[in-house]
């Protein structure tokens, strides 16, 4: 992965230099759980604990499921299900910026609509999960509303994937 790019954005005072932090600062505090304890605990026992595992064990076994945690997970999706969403925010500029030769080197830039400070707006590179195999950097969910609104620049970096790029390349 070049990194060309946020050089010459750093440079230009676009944005001030970046600052790498977890996703989970973007997750909101005190979210009620979809699951108590005791269903969570039935789900790894019957799938184990990889996520992406996770769910296609669920579509083929979630039958094995206790009537109480079956009723539970159910209901948790639908709260989790949102009604109508777009799928991407409509407040927040967007500009799609290329890196590199393939398609997948490109960066999703999500600045606020604020006036830039003359030291730029500070950062957040986030990389897409995957496994190194699969997904995409529109893989976002609310991670742009939430620093955009912070006042933060949000930069969401697409690269190649196995098996087409070792990690190494990628």
């Amino acid at each position: 992965m070049r990194w060309k790019t946020f050089a010459l954005m750093v440079t230009a005072g676009l944005i001030a230099p970046a600052l790498i932090v977890p996703t989970l600062a973007q997750q909101r505090g005190g979210r009620e759980r979809l699951l108590d304890r005791e269903c969570r605990r039935e789900i790894v026992k019957l799938c184990g604990l990889n996520r992406s595992e996770m769910r296609s064990c669920l579509r083929e076994r979630g039958d094995e499921l206790s009537e109480r945690c079956k009723a539970q997970f159910v209901e948790g999706i639908a709260k989790r299900r949102p009604t109508a969403r777009p799928s991407q925010p409509s407040d927040i500029p967007l500009r799609a910026i290329a890196y590199g030769t393939a398609a997948q080197q490109t960066l999703d830039l999500y600045l606020p609509q604020a006036e830039r400070p003359a030291s730029g707006y500070p950062l957040v590179v986030y990389l897409h999960g995957g496994g190194w195999r699969n997904g995409d950097r529109s893989m976002v969910q609310q991670k742009p509303d939430f620093f955009v609104g912070k006042g933060w620049a949000f930069a969401s970096v697409g690269y190649r994937l196995l098996p087409e790029a070792p990690v190494e390349q990628q």
